[in-house]
């Protein structure tokens, strides 16, 4: 029933509330139980969801670049429950309410500040990530895609002396400008249809055609050079 950590963590975190709870009714009598002892009661408990969470998101694979974050997650939750418990300190040296719930709500709110510059840099990563994997992909087809057709149709080219030489060209622009780069979404897309219309060409034997179309992909190829460029 609980075999994923997502759903077993969020129990486990509201067990350990419990136990926390208890541990604490019983171990301060009902007359003793002020502001000071709601305020440190209530720092611990949210120390405890702030850690079972932080925890339901350090799985995934620990070499990509967002693991980092999603660790330092947690770390903010461990530090976070040590310095609530920390707080017991100050609580047994009868320390004033007032002074108890300033500490607290600077602990909470740097906690608060980590967790979300944590949790906004993993899903920038991630999503970042992921974009450069389909734009990876797509480029491999591409180039894959350029070669398969220069062999499945080398007579053609081989007849046509400047076709031949136009699409080895095109194949060692298209290697030339096959870094990953973010922003060349757009080109890649283009690319990907225009290496089709180029097969449509091809296949019906239309050499005007072709040569249009290698022309084509040639200044989108140049396109993305110049874009990879610019970004770094």
């Amino acid at each position: 029933m609980f075999s994923s950590p997502r759903v077993l963590l969020p129990v486990l975190t509201v067990l350990l509330c419990g136990i926390s709870l208890t541990i604490a009714f019983f171990s301060v009598e009902s007359a003793a139980r002020g502001y000071e002892f709601w305020y440190v009661m209530l720092g611990i408990l949210l120390a405890e969801v702030s850690l079972g969470f932080s925890f339901m998101d350090i799985g995934g694979n620990h070499g990509d670049r967002a693991y980092l974050y999603r660790l330092g997650n947690v770390m903010t939750g461990i530090v976070y429950m040590a310095f609530s418990l920390l707080m017991l300190i100050p609580y047994a040296m009868d320390a004033s309410a007032t002074l108890l719930l300033s500490l607290e709500l600077l602990g909470l709110f740097a906690a608060l500040v980590l967790h979300v510059c944590f949790g906004w840099a993993n899903h920038a990563t991630a999503a970042q990530d992921r974009l450069d994997r389909g734009s990876f992909l797509v480029r491999k087809k591409s180039k894959l895609d350029l070669q398969a057709l220069y062999s499945d149709h080398e007579e053609f080219f081989t007849d046509n002396r400047e076709l031949g030489k136009s699409c080895r060209e095109l194949l060692d622009t298209a290697a030339c400008a096959s870094d990953s780069v973010s922003g060349s979404e757009e080109v890649d897309a283009e690319l990907q249809s225009n290496i089709m219309m180029l097969r449509g060409s091809v296949e019906a034997a239309d050499a005007e055609a072709t040569a249009k179309q290698i022309r084509r992909l040639l200044a989108i190829y140049n396109k993305r050079q110049a874009l990879i460029r610019e970004l770094r």
